[in-house]
Order: structure tokens, then C-alpha cells, then sequence
């Protein structure tokens, strides 16, 4: 078997700090967002970034309506960029010295994967 390389990757600094509020249908507002999840979350969703939503039927169920809403918008229209080299292909925009996003502008993070 061969032995895996590591290869520098980067994502979206919106995989990290996304947040945006929906109204609910009773009138109630939501905090989505997209972060850095709880290692019990990690374990639950089977990745280290994911969403998370306020609302009761998240709390219940693990997921929500008002994700699908959000992660359905459009980056620009109000939804994340959620760019990643190693899932969209691409390279960081090198902007005086600060790696940004290729679709957003945001700053990146580099991460390692191993191939």
C-alpha cells in the first residue's frame, strides 16, 4: 500500500465563521451558521466543518429547514462561498501578500490533506 503525501489545501474563511438569521414561521429569528464543529458534532455529521442552527428542530432532529433555506442561496445573494481547493479545484488569489478566495475575496486558511 502506498504511503499517503501531505498536500497543503485552503478553504474559504466562511467555512469557519458563516453566520446569517432566518425568520422561522412563526415569526421567530434563527441563527445558521456554518463553523467549526464540537468534536460529539464532528463525530455526528462525519466532518470537522458543518452547520448548526438555534431553532427547536434542530436541537431535536440535527437539522432544519432553515439550513436547506440558507445553504440554497446563492453566495452574493446571501448564502456562503464555502470555496475549498482540494473539493473546487483552484488556487488562492495572492492579494499583497494575503492569500484570498478565488469567488469571494475572503481570506483563506490553509490546511493539510493527506492523498
Amino acid at each position: 500500500m502506498p504511503d499517503l503525501t501531505p498536500e497543503t489545501h485552503y478553504a474559504c474563511s466562511s467555512h469557519e465563521n458563516f453566520e446569517t438569521y432566518v425568520q422561522g414561521s412563526k415569526g421567530n429569528q434563527y441563527q445558521v451558521r456554518h463553523m467549526l464543529l464540537s468534536p460529539p458534532e464532528q463525530e455526528r455529521q462525519g466532518a470537522q466543518y458543518g452547520w448548526h442552527c438555534s431553532c427547536p428542530g434542530y436541537k431535536f432532529r440535527g437539522w432544519c429547514k432553515h439550513i436547506d433555506q440558507v445553504k440554497d442561496l446563492p453566495h452574493g445573494k446571501g448564502g456562503p462561498c464555502l470555496w475549498d481547493s482540494f473539493v473546487s479545484g483552484g488556487e488562492p488569489v495572492d492579494d499583497n501578500g494575503t492569500d484570498r478566495c478565488p469567488r469571494c475575496g475572503a481570506e483563506v486558511t490553509p490546511y493539510t490533506a493527506m492523498v
